[in-house]
């Protein structure tokens, strides 16, 4: 498939576009037809065609005018003329207007294939021709072109306005006026020889221009060949260097200064060319290791040579991930030995500070600091928190013991206060009982003698003490008591113990059914007989009361 192979076809007899377009289509051209001037020029606007085929005779426009409107919207467009009018006159104002070729009727069909294949080649050259002299018109390089008679065939904006020559009159002005006799002498002829030989050249001076002024530029040499594989002229391209040069001396100066300034504010910097290994190392770096520079650059001794083999791979390998880009800096920590056979330990930073278009590292650089006395400290402080964790965990077993043994105490003394609660409260019933069956019942005798006066007061004091020495067990046991019978309690403190009637009739040496009206008068006595409350769990609540 040909590349811009759109093609217009303007003619207003239907046979001749049908014919034309069965030519053309084999060829690989996709043809679009209009029969008249306004159908042409809709189309026309619709897209863009690279070669339009112009019948001069048309029914509503004429040929000549529709051309220059053509033009006028689209001034590269290739036209051919296809008419049958043999006007001389005509011809050429229809070249005159910007047509490219020129066909009358009836024609040859090889001819038109041949006629609009050498338009087409026509209008691609222009397009490149167009396209360099855009580039040459605004380039900053100066461009020239230089015939083998050794004279300037073209030159851009940029050489004439550097060399101070209108571009008419530097077509005759000789090389040597240009650049210097000397210039010209030492470098820029044999240059010239060596291109015409069909070789390509370059170097870099510096010269005066017509302003006076000294620049400093790179020249490059390239041979133009034509079809038969001569030499027919050679294009010297010149690029002023002057400001570029001056950054890189600043670049140089302040890298300088930067080297120095980081080799002072550490133990040490380096400069490592990742492509071909070699590194360059600050002299504070060379000290920190007992060496000279000289001494590391006649023995090559290199980084890794000194690097502890405990700390290698790991140190390697974070210098790898920095390099995949894995990480924004490298940081390590690493033993190095010393000239003495001693070891430092070192802190490194560094960076990948250029890269190449694939993004693999070309130059790494960075610092290496003294880190031995933090080290140590830390290596003191380890040790001491290991010998205060022993402490800890030694005291800690220690603690558990006493603790284990307090809890063993702590078990026998809640034995002991139990038992001793059991022991007190059997006290308390033992003396409650005592004296509800052995000393009230004689009181109440008593009051119910014949007693004088005296008497009496001294029984109502005696049964007021009495009454205050057992007033606490009351307060907790009293109602319990209260109305019981002997048997009646001993049989109460067997159902509070949780003693089925059959336990208690077999510990009392009672029948069953003795025991269950001793229970029936408790729940009476208690108050319960009617409600749904177990006697134990009643009786329990009296003693907790």
């Amino acid at each position: 498939m040909r590349k811009n192979n759109l093609v217009l076809l303007v003619d207003d007899a239907e046979v001749i576009r049908k014919g034309l377009k069965e030519i053309l289509e084999p060829e690989g051209y996709v043809v679009t037809m209009a029969a008249d001037g306004e159908e042409a020029l809709a189309k026309f606007r619709e897209q863009y065609f690279g070669l339009i085929l112009l019948d001069l005779v048309l029914p509503d426009i004429d040929g000549l005018e529709l051309l220059s409107r053509f033009k006028i919207e689209q001034p590269h467009v290739g036209v051919v003329i296809i008419t049958g009018q043999a006007d001389l006159l005509t011809s050429i104002e229809a070249l005159r207007l910007g047509a490219d070729d020129y066909l009358l009727k009836p024609f040859d069909s090889r001819e038109l294939l041949r006629r609009i294949e050498s338009c087409f080649e026509k209008k691609k050259h222009e397009k490149i021709l167009r396209m360099h002299e855009e580039v040459l018109a605004v380039s900053t390089d100066l461009v020239c072109l230089i015939s083998p008679g050794r004279r300037i065939l073209f030159s851009n904006t940029a050489f004439s306005r550097t060399m101070h020559y209108d571009p008419e009159e530097i077509q005759s002005v000789s090389l040597t006026d240009i650049f210097g006799k000397e210039l010209y002498a030492r470098k820029i002829k044999k240059a010239l020889n060596d291109c015409f030989n069909g070789d390509k050249s370059q170097h870099q001076d510096s010269f005066e221009g017509q302003d006076g002024s000294s620049r400093f530029y790179h020249f490059s040499y390239s041979p133009v060949v034509d079809g038969k594989g001569r030499v027919s002229a050679v294009v010297l391209s010149i690029r002023d260097l002057t400001t570029y040069n001056e950054v890189v001396q600043q670049l140089q100066k302040s890298e300088e200064r930067l080297h120095l300034a980081l080799d002072i504010s550490s133990d040490g910097v380096w400069d490592r060319n990742v492509v071909t290994g070699e590194t360059v190392y600050g002299e504070n770096w060379a000290g920190l290791l007992g060496y000279t520079l000289a001494e590391l650059k006649q023995d090559k001794i290199k980084f890794t040579d000194l690097l502890h083999l405990e700390d290698r791979e790991k140190t390697l390998a974070l210098i790898s991930e920095h390099f995949r880009g894995e990480t924004a800096r490298y940081v390590a920590e690493f033993r190095l030995r010393t000239k003495g056979r001693g070891w430092r330990w070192i802190l490194a930073r560094g960076q990948v500070v250029e890269r190449d278009e694939n993004g693999e590292p070309l130059r790494f650089m960075g610092t290496h600091t003294d880190i031995t006395k933090q080290k140590e400290a830390e290596l003191r402080l380890l040790a001491s928190a290991e010998r205060l964790e022993e402490l800890v965990e030694s005291r800690t077993e220690e603690l558990a013991r006493k603790t284990k043994n307090l809890e063993e105490v702590n078990v026998a003394l809640t034995v002991l206060l139990r038992k001793r609660d059991h022991d007190k409260k059997e006290l308390e019933e033992q003396v409650l009982t005592n004296v509800k069956i052995l000393i009230n019942p004689y009181l109440e005798k008593l009051k119910r003698s014949n007693l004088a006066v005296r008497q009496l007061g001294y029984l109502d004091i005696l049964e007021k003490n009495l009454n205050n020495i057992i007033s606490p067990f009351l307060n907790r046991l009293s109602v319990k008591h209260l109305g019981y019978t002997p048997t009646e309690i001993q049989v109460a403190n067997m159902i509070k113990d949780g003693m089925t009637s059959k336990d208690i009739a077999e510990i009392m040496n009672l029948s069953p059914e003795t025991v269950n009206n001793h229970r029936k008068h408790i729940r009476k006595k208690s108050g319960i007989s009617n409600k749904k409350v177990n006697l134990r769990t009643a009786l329990l609540s009296l003693t907790d009361s």
